[in-house]
């Protein structure tokens, strides 16, 4: 099943509704025909958008989602559009990979617009039992609104300045 990649947030987790509405929007679906879960289950049938999401160790990526439009999905925005949308519609950033770079190199969407390389490392040995791993987001190529504590490498490529 085709959807788009997993996607990082910043923010705190939003209502169920809140999710639905704003991935509606910009699949042009109504939000009661997007299922919000955990896994896939039988309310899951029918949806015309599913969105698996969960809650991360908090670091600097607090949740993450993958999204799967599904039947009589017309508007198939690319992952940078989708992930703009979101952004703007959720009012928090989202880190998206970056297709054909290493592990570490992403995308970040902010809210108003703002889309900028970013390269997380991941943080073993977080959580209660020290066996979670969270994602930090070690730099960003531009500065980013709300999150001024961001180190900005202008020309930042995925292991170093360009």
């Amino acid at each position: 099943m085709d959807g788009y990649g997993t996607l990082l947030l910043t923010g705190p987790m939003v209502a169920d509704h809140a999710l639905a509405d704003a991935l509606g929007h910009v699949l042009g679906v109504p939000a009661e025909d997007v299922h919000i879960g955990e896994d896939w289950t039988d309310e899951s049938a029918g949806a015309r958008v599913v969105c698996l999401r969960w809650a991360c160790p908090p670091r600097d990526v607090v949740w993450a989602m993958e999204v799967f439009p599904l039947q009589g999905v017309a508007a198939t925005p690319s992952e940078r559009e989708l992930c703009s949308a979101l952004a703007e519609g959720l009012g928090q950033a989202v880190v998206f990979p970056a297709e054909s770079f290493p592990p570490s190199a992403y995308w970040l969407a902010a809210p108003g617009g703002l889309v900028t390389r970013a390269r997380l490392h991941d943080v073993d040995g977080i959580g209660p039992d020290g066996d979670e791993t969270g994602y930090d987001i070690d730099a960003v190529g531009a500065a980013v609104p709300g999150m001024a504590r961001l180190r900005v490498v202008p020309g930042l490529t995925a292991d170093g300045p360009a």
